[in-house]
């Protein structure tokens, strides 16, 4: 740049340069402010950020030539890893290449020697040993399917292998998913009736101040300098003094549950002059299970991978040329010592939905900001194995499950195959209601002709109601206990928007406080009401008798604007797959005759219109005063007949 008193200007002159911004950064900054050098994990103002970054600057998690790798694989980072090491940590090869595990030496095992009540079925025991016989595996296991009694079985498996003080740990991302764990493995008997060894393993129970301990547990709470267990607190008994840890505390070992976020705590270390720690520094689990995987953050995992066997691995056979990052290429690595490795196994479903995003991901992005099980099943191929006897739901609902394409060689239990809707029917008088209630039509489709509703929906609304204030004279309940029965565990209604969920709600409420006297009051009506009309996101771990999916959109404007949102079809198997004996869709023509613009919600579209007019595949007229209008409308009710 320089004057020009010609033109009494400046003349300003560029040179065309370009730069690569990373690296630009990174060389303009000191090392020690630069903990990390690259992540594959989300980073955000939230309480599991500081946790994270912990993770990530230990046990090279955030400078993995490995993770450097893979996101250069994945197409994050646009250059690959150079100067291969020769060591590594073995957390890095658990979390960015498991498969270099695959030819590790352990023992193989053909038949199970579990004595559990209720044997596993043959896809459970497949399950069961591949488990046993790999040392990252996964459980694919579609709602139903008895997950929770198979890790039990696994569990129980891997006592009877390896007596001693054995460690296990199971994690989730929530503390509902464990406490049914927790209840499942007390009351694990085998076929003489007795408890199993998984069940006479001692119990701890970690959780957060603010979560109720569990009865069938001990409860193990961490907080600053100190630990408590069964509220005995560490500082001022001598738990977790010099010498007192979780291993003295149960010498023969122990099963753990606990959550990412409260596991970060349990290596806590020297306090000033205290040394008050939960563990020692070389704890370590024999077994890590991973259970509803497929709904927890793929970095959360990093919580468990802190804790298990081994350190510094050496790696022969590493190629010297620094562009030698393909799959086919590092498969000719080896590892030294790797014998007695910790086992994870991941239990989940990839066809349920995965965490949710506060914003849409970016396409590279998807396959590291999605779930830990499909992370695992899709992006670095470990063994998987299905479960395929489902024990949830009428042979009619599960037939349409594999139509979705999903669990191609489900099949139901005889025990539970034509298992009708529970309730006495005859109580009901003639009507459209009854028609649409009747026990034997198990899978249904109501459409209106509505067509300009936005998140709410009067004439749906109408219809929800009174098909559940219909189901509740059919269960009649009689107590307290059986009323809240009927609203937990017998019918559940799925809508969408929240304000299409309140809208029913207050219908529901009003109309059986109007016409029956309840059991339960109005405080706890309510709030049972919550838990049994909400988004189909709540309805993942848990199943019901009956469920009502109520769209309540019918605007073709709205439904293009929701369209990736509305017609998911992960949303739409969540809803096939929590049906026990009956389920019924309600919604507007305009829902099944809008055609979406993007290519991929098209083929979700597709299936769900293949369940309203192929699936139910015969046809009814009914007529309904439509109470919004005040006047008589026809509704079309389509039901499947028979598989």
């Amino acid at each position: 740049m320089q004057w020009d008193d010609a033109n009494n200007a400046y003349d300003i002159r560029t040179e065309e340069t370009n730069s690569d911004l990373f690296l630009d950064f990174i060389n303009t900054i000191k090392e020690d402010k630069t903990p990390e050098k690259w992540y594959l994990y989300p980073k955000g103002a939230d309480y599991w950020t500081n946790k994270l970054d912990t993770l990530l600057a230990s046990f090279n998690f955030g400078r993995s030539w490995f993770g450097h790798r893979l996101a250069y694989l994945l197409g994050i980072t646009p250059k690959p890893p150079i100067n291969a090491p020769e060591m590594a940590n073995i957390r890095e090869i658990y979390m960015y290449y498991p498969t270099l595990l695959d030819n590790s030496p352990i023992p193989v095992y053909n038949s199970l020697v579990t004595n559990v009540k209720f044997p596993p079925n043959p896809s459970q025991e497949k399950a069961i040993l591949n488990s046993m016989n790999n040392i990252i595996s996964s459980i694919q296991g579609p709602p139903g399917t008895g997950k929770s009694q198979t890790i039990v079985a696994l569990i129980d498996e891997y006592i009877k292998r390896n007596p001693g003080n054995v460690k296990i740990l199971i994690t989730s991302f929530s503390y509902q998913a464990l406490n049914v764990l927790v209840d499942k493995v007390a009351e694990s008997i085998d076929r003489n009736g007795n408890p199993t060894d998984v069940a006479n393993l001692p119990r701890v129970y970690l959780h957060s101040g603010a979560k109720s301990p569990h009865p069938k547990a001990n409860s193990l709470t961490v907080k600053g300098t100190t630990w408590s267990l069964n509220g005995i607190t560490g500082r001022k008994y001598g738990i977790g003094a010099k010498g007192r840890n979780l291993d003295t505390e149960f010498p023969g070992g122990f099963i753990m549950f606990g959550v990412a976020h409260q596991l970060t705590k349990l290596n806590m270390r020297k306090k000033g002059s205290a040394e008050l720690y939960v563990i020692p520094e070389d704890f370590a689990f024999d077994l890590i299970i991973v259970d509803e995987s497929s709904q927890m953050p793929i970095d959360q995992i990093l919580a468990s991978l802190q804790y298990i066997k081994g350190s510094e691995i050496t790696l022969r056979n590493m190629p010297s040329d620094d562009d030698a990052v393909s799959k086919q290429e590092l498969h000719k690595i080896e590892i030294e010592n790797t014998e007695d490795l910790t086992k994870l196994v991941l239990v989940g479903d990839s066809f349920q939905l995965p965490p949710v995003q506060s914003i849409p991901v970016p396409l590279k992005l998807e396959s590291i900001l999605g779930s830990l099980f499909t992370y695992y099943i899709i992006h670095q191929g470990i063994s998987n194995q299905p479960l395929e006897t489902n024990y949830r739901s009428h042979e009619i609902i599960v037939e349409y499950t594999k139509r979705l394409g999903f669990y191609q060689n489900l099949v139901a239990d005889a025990s539970v195959a034509k298992r009708l809707l529970p309730g006495d029917y005859s109580k009901i008088p003639a009507s459209t209601i009854k028609e649409i209630l009747d026990p034997n039509k198990v899978v249904s489709t109501v459409i209106h002709d509505h067509r300009f509703e936005t998140a709410v929906s009067m004439i749906e609304a109408q219809i929800t109601t009174d098909i559940f204030i219909a189901f509740y004279e059919m269960m009649n309940p009689q107590d307290k206990d059986e009323e809240r029965d009927f609203f937990l565990e017998k019918v559940g209604v799925v809508a969408p928007h929240n304000a299409h969920g309140r809208l029913i709600t207050r219908m529901v409420y009003e109309k059986l406080n109007l016409n029956y006297s309840l059991h339960l009051d109005d405080d706890e009506l309510m709030s049972v009401l919550s838990k049994t009309i909400f988004s189909v996101e709540k309805f993942q771990g848990s199943d019901r008798n009956f469920i009502i999916s109520t769209i309540g959109i019918s605007s073709f404007d709205q439904l293009s604007a929701e369209e990736e949102f509305i017609y998911d079809v992960n949303r739409f198997n969540v809803l096939t797959s929590r049906a026990k004996n009956k389920m019924i869709l309600i919604c507007s023509r305009n829902f099944l005759e809008y055609f979406p613009k993007s290519r991929d919600v098209i083929s979700h579209y597709s299936k769900i219109t293949d369940y309203a007019y192929e699936y139910c595949n015969e046809v009814k007229k009914l007529d309904i005063i439509c109470e919004e209008h005040e006047q008589n409308e026809e509704l079309e009710f389509r039901f499947r007949d028979k598989i």
